[in-house]
């Protein structure tokens, strides 16, 4: 609207627009309208003038033209333009008057059209803005203005980014380097092994490798000794490397000497460790690593040049165990089959604990002469004993047993043990369990059943091992019966065959395992017979066996005692002649010596024949038991053949086993 017309009031309009209406009709000649009676003051002025005249156009020279100018109205101080408000008249000035376009929010812009004579409010967001990207775009609302947004969900569901706001630009997705040593983690496609921000800072590639701190500092995929850069120096008693307490310690013999000799390893490279006790503490070490052979041994440091140890172990993996280990300083030596062979050492100190009374041969280990059930675990025994069926005879545990007997019995025994796999138990039955000689018989199975029929009276033990490293637990069932009658010829030593003047025989459909040899036949799926034969005087002796296949034979000097004193275990043979020191010990004067043959049930006969000529062997009364066995017949042929040499074919005493058609 003009400003001309404001002035004029909407009642004073209408009423002129009714006097238009009356009066219409009312015209004299000449087409001249009635004067505006019904507008009064400036109002009527102004309406008449713009209607007479028209409303004048706003030009720049026009607008404000009018400002400071006498006057005597406002009417007088309009200069014709919308944009710069209506012009008032105080005080006889042209004053001017409000600008029409403005509003009370802070975050439009404002315009005006003159063309149009409007007011135009453009909604600008950035009036808002607070400056902090990170809680959201502010908006401009046309009705109650600036108003706050949702913040920022910076996540991109990758865990291979570090997800942030930064203020001045919103969200950020870095690549993840979680400890700070701008290398970005190995496992998101960077070159950082190790972004682990509690220890990662120093390890990155290029770093400098620490050879004893476990971690490949350096990202070439070797840590501590395997690195070539790392080269140990604890190579004696007086350079031993300080051990602060129970751990894990990185170790190697790369370019270490052979300085020591343990009771479990003869020789090889050997690095050194030292630990010291204030207080009686059991002591564990495992060797992790060290390569095939591997031995630790454990010594007083006063006597770490030349022993005695502590303990020596060996193994898959070598390891020991000393209990109640009194206060002092020790050494840990390492002991290789290769120099460079690289390894952890883990040293465990716990509380002191007595030995458990399944560990060792003593008047105090467990009994089981009441027969029944009983199991236990490996770790809590240690390797103390090698058992004569054994080839491998350190570095596995075993458990002791005894029993007593008051009279003759018949006793079996039925042990196994359980690991990652189904391994073979072996179990022993003997007198002193430090000395193997001792052994009355040695089995070996999964399952091993030991018999013994009609033991005499007194007191045994019994041990008991797993060829697996890894083997956890044991179970050992021990029945103890009276004795039941032997009847079939061979069978037992109460039964035997004599051969001293012809050829007997034996079927081992009837026979039970008794014993076993030293060479082989340990297990329980055999059976053997025994036989005899006496000398009035020196004689050289031809012995020959006819059936049951592949066996092995055992001269031995009491009956059904394996390894018996006046023949060694070297003395076995099988499928072919003893050499010549075995002849001269074999028939000594005044002795008894037992021959056993063993072989699996087939209802199979066995024939043997004693033949004596004149010689020079001195002698006078004996008798001799022999045993036979024909189990995997091309396995056991060259084992026991390389028990004898090849010198044995010169010689006068013949064992001659052969294949039953």
């Amino acid at each position: 609207m003009h400003p001309s017309l404001r002035s004029v009031s909407l009642r004073d309009l209408a009423l002129a627009g009714l006097a238009a209406l009356v009066l219409m009709g009312c015209e004299t000649g000449g087409g001249r309208s009635l004067p505006d009676v019904s507008l009064v003051g400036d109002a009527a002025a102004t309406l008449d003038a713009s209607l007479e005249a028209g409303a004048p156009g706003c030009s720049a020279e026009a607008m404000g033209a009018t400002l400071g100018q006498p006057c005597a109205s406002a009417v007088e101080c309009d200069d014709t333009c919308f944009c710069d408000g209506a012009e008032l008249c105080i005080e006889g000035v042209c004053t001017a008057g409000a600008v029409p376009c403005t509003d009370a929010l802070d975050c439009t812009r404002e315009s005006c059209v003159e063309e149009s004579r409007e007011c135009v409010f453009e909604a600008d967001d950035s009036l808002c803005s607070d400056g902090d990207a990170c809680n959201g775009a502010e908006i401009c609302d046309r009705v109650v203005g600036c108003r706050s947004a949702a913040p920022l969900y910076c996540n991109d569901e990758s865990s291979c980014t570090v997800d942030s706001c930064d203020p001045a630009v919103g969200c950020v997705f870095s690549p993840r380097d979680l400890d700070g040593d701008g290398f970005t983690d190995g496992r998101c496609g960077g070159d950082d092994c190790d972004d682990d921000p509690r220890f990662g800072t120093d390890i990155y590639p290029g770093a400098t490798e620490i050879c004893d701190n476990r971690r490949d500092d350096n990202c070439d995929g070797l840590r501590d000794y395997n690195d070539p850069t790392c080269r140990p120096s604890n190579d004696a008693c007086d350079s031993a490397q300080a051990l602060p307490g129970a751990g894990t310690y990185s170790g190697s013999t790369r370019g270490l000497a052979s300085d020591f000799t343990l009771g479990c390893r003869p020789s090889g490279p050997d690095a050194v460790f030292r630990f010291s006790l204030d207080a009686p503490h059991d002591v564990r070490v495992t060797l992790a690593g060290g390569g095939s052979g591997a031995g630790v041994a454990l010594r007083a440091f006063a006597s770490c040049a030349d022993g005695p140890d502590l303990k020596c172990g060996r193994g898959t993996p070598p390891r020991l165990l000393d209990r109640s280990l009194p206060a002092g300083d020790y050494v840990i030596i390492v002991q290789t089959a290769s120099s460079g062979a690289v390894f952890d050492l883990n040293l465990s100190i716990g509380d002191p604990s007595e030995v458990p009374l399944v560990d060792v041969c003593s008047g105090t280990t467990v009994d089981i002469s009441a027969g029944g059930r009983f199991d236990g675990l490996f770790d809590d025994v240690e390797d103390d004993y090698g058992l004569s069926c054994h080839s491998s005879t350190t570095g596995y545990r075993d458990a002791a047993y005894r029993f007593t007997l008051t009279a003759p019995q018949d006793v079996t025994l039925t042990a196994s043990s359980s690991g990652v796999r189904t391994p073979t138990t072996y179990l022993s039955l003997l007198t002193d369990c430090g000395d193997a000689s001792t052994t009355l018989s040695c089995v070996a199975g999964t399952s091993s059943v030991l018999r013994r029929r009609g033991l005499e009276a007194g007191t045994y033990f019994v041990l008991l091992e797993s060829s697996a490293g890894d083997a956890n637990a044991w179970s050992l069932d021990a029945s103890f019966t009276d004795p039941a009658p032997r009847r079939a010829p061979g069978d037992a030593c109460d039964t035997v065959e004599d051969i001293t003047f012809g050829p007997a025989t034996a079927s081992l459909d009837t026979a039970e395992f008794d014993v076993g040899t030293a060479c082989g036949g340990s297990s329980s799926a055999y059976r053997d017979v025994f036989f005899k034969f006496s000398l009035t005087s020196p004689r050289n002796v031809n012995l020959s066996t006819d059936g049951a296949g592949t066996h092995y034979v055992a001269l031995e000097s009491r009956c059904g005692a394996i390894g018996s004193a006046a023949l060694p275990q070297r003395l076995v043979a099988h499928g072919s002649e003893l050499p010549q020191p075995a002849r001269r010990r074999l028939l000594r004067c005044g002795l008894d010596h037992a021959a056993h043959r063993h072989g699996q049930r087939g209802g199979q006969l066995l024939a043997a024949h004693a033949r004596a000529s004149e010689r020079s062997l001195r002698g006078g009364h004996r008798r001799l038991w022999w045993l036979l066995l024909h189990r995997h017949p091309r396995r056991l042929r060259g084992r026991c053949a390389r028990l004898l040499g090849r010198e044995s074919r010169r010689r006068l005493l013949h064992l001659h086993p052969q294949r039953s058609s």
